[in-house]
This record gives C-alpha cells, sequence and structure tokens, in this order.
C-alpha cells in the first residue's frame, strides 16, 4: 500500500505542482524500503471518546497489542541526527513541526532552513542568558567591574551555542550574530552606566 501511493504521477504537461508532488514522493519512497507494517483493532465503538477513555475501558486485544507496537518502536528506533549533532525529543518534535509545516504549504525544506530556524531559537535563548548575566551587575559600578560582568556573560552565552547550535557553516553566521547583539546589549548597559554615573 505504501509503494502504492509514493509511486511518480505522471506528467505529461510538466505541471511544476505535480513536479512538486513527485519530488515529495520520491523522498519518501527513500525511507519505504525500511517501514514497517503493524496492525491495530479498533480500541473502542465510541471512538469520539477515546481521549477520556482509561485503558480498562479499552478493548484488551487492542491494548495488547499496542503495547507490542510500543516495543517494536522502542526496538528500532535511532536517535535522530542533523548535521552531526543528535537531536533531543524536544528538537525532534520541532524539526519534525517544521518539516510538515513546509509540506502543508507545499514547500520542500532543506536541512539548511532547518538548521537556521533551529540556530535562531537557541541565538534568543543564548542572549536571555547574556542579558540576565548583565543585569545582576547592579549600577552603579565600575567600568571595570562592566567590563568583567560583559566578558562573563558574553563567555557563558558563547558556550551555551557552541553545546547547542546545529551545522558548523550555519553556526558561524549565528556567531557573529551573537556577538553583534551582545555588543548592542553591551553599549545599552554602558550608557546606562554614564547616565547613573552623572545623576551621582
Amino acid at each position: 500500500m505504501v509503494d502504492e501511493a509514493l509511486q511518480r504521477v505522471p506528467n505529461n504537461n510538466g505541471e511544476k505542482y505535480i513536479d512538486e508532488i513527485n519530488q515529495i514522493r520520491d523522498s519518501l519512497a527513500v525511507m519505504g524500503d525500511n517501514s514497517t507494517a503493524f496492525s491495530l483493532p479498533q480500541p473502542h465503538l465510541q471512538r469520539t471518546k477515546l481521549c477520556d477513555m482509561e485503558d480498562q475501558e479499552l478493548d484488551p486485544w487492542y491494548v495488547k497489542r499496542r503495547d507490542q507496537l510500543k516495543q517494536i518502536v522502542a526496538s528500532m528506533v535511532k536517535p535522530k541526527i542533523v548535521q552531526g549533532r543528535t537531536l533531543n525529543g524536544k528538537e525532534f518534535v520541532s524539526f519534525l513541526g517544521q518539516i510538515l509545516e513546509a509540506l502543508n504549504k507545499g514547500e520542500i525544506p532543506s536541512t539548511g532552513s532547518l538548521v537556521e530556524v533551529f540556530n535562531k531559537a537557541i541565538l534568543e535563548r543564548c542572549l536571555k542568558v547574556y542579558n540576565e548575566r548583565m543585569g545582576k551587575a547592579g549600577l552603579p559600578v565600575s567600568v571595570d567591574k562592566l567590563h568583567q560582568f560583559h566578558e562573563l556573560a558574553k563567555d557563558e552565552a558563547t558556550m551555551l551555542f557552541d553545546k547547542q547550535h546545529f551545522g558548523k557553516h550555519h553556526a558561524a553566521q549565528s556567531i557573529l550574530k551573537l556577538d553583534e547583539e551582545t555588543k548592542k546589549v553591551f553599549l545599552t548597559f554602558y550608557s546606562a552606566f554614564f547616565s547613573v554615573r552623572k545623576k551621582i
């Protein structure tokens, strides 16, 4: 059934939309050779109430087969790796969501575009860490002390980024962005430092 569903659609007129569909089917067909089928019986006759039912209310044969399926999946599943980096559960869900969103829009996402999205989110988290650390400087402080806070906060944000980023090329662009943004925040603190100093 999977093989039939992934057969290329004839496109004698060279329509762009059909070409895109065939590209998606070709991509999915690569995974088709490694697919496993598993049948599950209907869990309950009242299908509209399934989400509210406990296991003891479901068909015992369904519960048994479901547990068998869980064991099969656990034995087969492998870590998802993107550009040499293993994704955790939350990152994989986000990765899958990006793919589905792009497919639903009729786009075919590239690994690069997805990596950029991940690195952007990581960059935002790193900038948040930098801001939080700089916020502890507690103006007024000396210029030297302010620079120390900046260096420590920047180092912590950079270390966090190094641990979480994807891809060397895209990471290089993001680390430049991180450096640029931390400088902007530092200049804001620096300006605030002189404002406080003048008042004193």
